[in-house]
């Protein structure tokens, strides 16, 4: 057997399929987890997004932080309840975008919190939410 038919991650055994689809490696896994193509994948993405996907982000981020605060005014002018799924159906609709936040933490009472910057909100057990009152700065 010669050495072009293991895989250059794991050593495995490459079947014809394997060979034709990955090349060198038996997965997809092997390839990405090889560090001479962690190199390549990296230096790839930097190259892709460089500065104009860091201002993507924090656009999306404020953007974010704006809808939390418009909903947190919102809340108190029409009393509207925070505890149904009206307010997260208000932010999707609005353009809210839930992948992206600046901290996450896990409350000892089983709660999830979810902030950008110093507006957030908490996730309860039953996946309703609740305003967080934003933490004045000293």
């Amino acid at each position: 057997m010669k050495h072009d038919d293991r895989c250059t991650g794991c050593s495995q055994r490459l079947s014809n399929n394997d060979s034709t689809r990955y090349g060198a490696y038996c997965s997809l896994y092997c390839y990405n987890t090889n560090p001479k193509n962690i190199r390549q994948i990296l230096q790839s993405k930097a190259a892709n997004y460089g500065q104009e996907w860091r201002g993507e982000v924090e656009y999306i981020l404020e953007q974010n932080r704006d809808l939390l605060q418009r909903l947190r005014q919102r809340e108190v002018k029409k009393r509207w309840v925070w505890n149904d799924h009206g307010a997260l159906q208000w932010l999707r609709s609005n353009g809210f975008n839930f992948e992206f936040h600046t901290q996450i933490r896990r409350c000892d009472d089983g709660s999830t919190e979810v902030h950008c910057f110093d507006e957030g909100y908490k996730i309860n057990s039953k996946g309703l939410i609740q305003p967080i009152e934003p933490v004045e700065s000293a």
